[in-house]
């Protein structure tokens, strides 16, 4: 169910002095490590050198967006609270069911002094930029996008017969078995029960499949599992791994599968092409592999999501300092900056140019470009965090040795109840 926050004062902007802003600290605490908070630290260092105010942005990096949130419940109401979060839509939800502790950025967002650029807006994808409003209170700026899609080796589906991608879950099936197949019939007794889809309970691959097979999980702002399309998700997932199609790595990643001809295909986030990229190449594969959305019964989609920039609730002069900060970040030059880091989703077409050059050392993210027509995005509920736990947790349950198609409707009808009791409803 849609959380909707108190209604407070809005901030009046232009009231605030800005001598005030002059040496003032935000901290800013964010998700990303690697490569990717690499650039955070460089881009804040420019804004530290540069920016007229004096503002002193400092960063803050738990690690990962499950650890900030945990840093996060421990650091709110106290002297250590992070003044600008980076965090996913249905994190910044939660935050507000009790207390409004995120604030709304639209007063910020449309200021005649400090507001955001129109043509920055107009940038984005409409998709991309409603994710982070609800009824008219903007919890956030987009900061970074990734999407579930899957990576396909297009050589070796030739060589079995397949000229296209799959594009419904009948020709996926076909794929995936036929590669199961031809391991199961060469001459290496090692490889037997490979060649398929490497079994993936994320999340977000269990939405996008459920969302192939026509269900809309979140019905009537209720996240309802207990439905027809779940069930005949379930079931054909569960008919893949009953046919061998389908199968449980067991290693922790599937990159080294694919290359080895192990893995017809596997379900991914785009970061992983930065991944699989360096493998192929040291491994000397001459494959052709390309990125596809989900073979769907319907439109073509393919699910968007990621943290974006928030700011917690403070003082006026904090508040706005915060604001300028995200405004800064919020160019399209810094957003493609990101992109770069991460081989992430170009906010919208307008911002593809500023990461282009990605598509030299990554062939395959140039593929997923056409994909932003595409883009969707998962519930906006704060039932969506513990949801997707349920999920996962169903998904690990949906492919146990001793669960049977008939046991499906009872375990939907679980998770829906377990939901329900973590909601206390």
């Amino acid at each position: 169910m849609t959380a909707t926050p108190s209604q407070t004062p809005t901030p009046s902007l232009n009231t605030v002095d800005e001598s005030k802003l002059k040496g003032i600290q935000v901290f800013f605490e964010h998700p990303w490590a690697g490569g990717e908070a690499d650039a955070i630290d460089s881009m804040v260092a420019e804004f530290n050198r540069d920016n007229p105010w004096g503002i002193m942005v400092v960063v803050e990096k738990p690690g990962s967006t499950a650890e900030l949130i945990n840093t996060l419940e421990e650091e709110l109401g106290t002297s250590t609270q992070p003044d600008i979060i980076a965090a996913p839509i249905e994190s910044l939800l939660v935050l507000n069911k009790s207390d409004k502790v995120v604030i709304d950025l639209s007063p910020y967002v449309g200021s005649g002094t400090y507001g955001l650029d129109p043509k920055i807006i107009d940038a984005f994808s409409p998709v991309i930029w409603s994710q982070d409003s609800l009824d008219g209170y903007r919890y956030g700026i987009p900061a970074q996008r990734t999407a579930k899609v899957m990576i396909y080796n297009r050589t070796w589906a030739k060589e079995l017969g397949f000229d296209n991608p799959p594009a419904t879950p009948e020709d996926f099936e076909k794929q995936t078995c036929a590669a199961y197949n031809a391991l199961l019939n060469d001459d290496n007794k090692d490889n037997n029960g490979l060649g398929g889809w490497v079994i993936d309970n994320d999340a977000m691959t269990l939405t996008s499949w459920s969302t192939a097979f026509g269900t809309d999980l979140d019905t009537n702002e209720q996240v309802k599992f207990n439905t027809e399309g779940m069930k005949d998700t379930f079931t054909y997932l569960r008919k893949l791994e009953e046919e061998g199609c389908a199968w449980v790595s067991k290693e922790p990643a599937p990159y080294n599968y694919f290359d080895n001809r192990q893995a017809l295909v596997y379900s991914a986030d785009l970061q992983d092409l930065a991944i699989q990229t360096p493998i192929q190449a040291k491994s000397g594969s001459t494959d052709q592999w390309e990125v596809i959305p989900f073979p769907t019964e319907g439109d073509p989609f393919v699910y968007t999501y990621g943290p974006s920039y928030a700011i917690l609730k403070n003082s006026e002069e904090k508040q706005l300092a915060a604001w300028l900060f995200i405004r800064w970040m919020t160019t399209l030059d810094h957003e493609g900056a990101l992109v770069k880091a991460g081989a992430t989703l170009p906010m919208g077409e307008d911002f593809i140019n500023y990461s282009i050059e990605l598509e030299d050392s990554i062939p395959q993210w140039g593929q997923m470009l056409p994909l932003l027509g595409y883009v969707k995005i998962p519930p906006q509920d704060p039932q969506w965090t513990q949801a997707k736990m349920i999920l996962e947790d169903a998904g690990w349950q949906l492919f146990k040795t001793d669960m049977k198609p008939e046991d499906i409707p009872a375990l939907l009808v679980q998770m829906d109840s377990t939901l329900k009791e973590l909601e206390g409803k």
